[in-house]
């Protein structure tokens, strides 16, 4: 996360829609945005459950987010 706490914890699929609460926050160049949305969870990911957490725009060129 921008202030350095975010841990990897849960994958959104490819062309999920999440709902942006805050950002961007901009921190040494990178840009992070505050989301909820459904991310897959359990042993195979078989199951989806609400989370909000950070999410950097990009990282070495290579889009996570994008409108």
């Amino acid at each position: 996360g921008p202030a350095g706490e975010a841990v990897a914890m849960r994958s959104y699929q490819a062309g999920t829609q999440v709902t942006v609460n805050a950002g961007p926050e901009c921190v040494n160049g990178q840009y992070w945005w505050l989301i909820t949305g459904a991310a897959r969870i359990g042993r195979i990911g078989q199951n989806t459950e609400i989370v909000q957490g950070w999410i950097a725009e990009s990282t070495d060129g290579s889009y996570n987010i994008a409108p």
